[in-house]
């Protein structure tokens, strides 16, 4: 006998638990995100915004919970005021923190253009410096040695020679 009615007794639990967790309304807020709440949605969430009610499922027409009336006392102003003051301060203190961090980058990025001009000139003028004295060799009119594929030595032609001679000049028309 005391079975079933324990049974009984543990179902009308369950039964009222899931009746309570599916009180709970859901909402889109100010900034996109889903609000799962137990209670109602502050007053200036649209209607449109709520996704569920209780009781009533999606899209219900229950109202959102008025806001709170505020205080009667007449230092109400001065406290939003000096609320909405701390919320300044602390926006343009986060805003001056994101501005120096941003003149840190631009400074870290000129820095590095710098040096990378820095390095393409020295690489410029290497490579210069060094299709001159190609050059100034190839129309010395000395006899000029090469390495063929297969490692043999051989003395360049006329034909070979008039061409280095033009990619060294173009070289030095690149570079200097």
């Amino acid at each position: 006998m005391f079975k079933p009615s324990f049974r009984i007794l543990f179902a009308a639990i369950t039964l009222s638990l899931a009746g309570a967790a599916s009180a709970q309304w859901q909402w889109v807020d100010d900034s996109g995100r889903k609000v799962y709440s137990d209670t109602p949605p502050p007053a200036h969430i649209p209607q449109n915004r709520i996704l569920k009610a209780p009781g009533k499922g999606a899209g219900s027409s229950l109202k959102p919970a008025a806001t709170a009336a505020p205080p009667s006392s007449d230092n109400v102003p001065a406290e939003d005021n000096d609320l909405k003051a701390k919320v300044d301060a602390a926006d343009n203190a986060q805003q001056q923190e994101q501005a120096k961090k941003q003149e840190a980058i631009d400074k870290k990025n000129a820095e590095i253009d710098r040096k990378n001009a820095e390095i393409e000139r020295q690489n410029r003028a290497t490579l210069c410096n060094s299709a001159r004295i190609r050059l100034d060799q190839l129309t010395s009119g000395k006899r000029l040695s090469t390495v063929d594929q297969k490692g043999n030595v051989g003395f360049m032609n006329d034909a070979q020679r008039e061409a280095e001679r033009k990619r060294a000049q173009e070289d030095i028309r690149k570079n200097c």
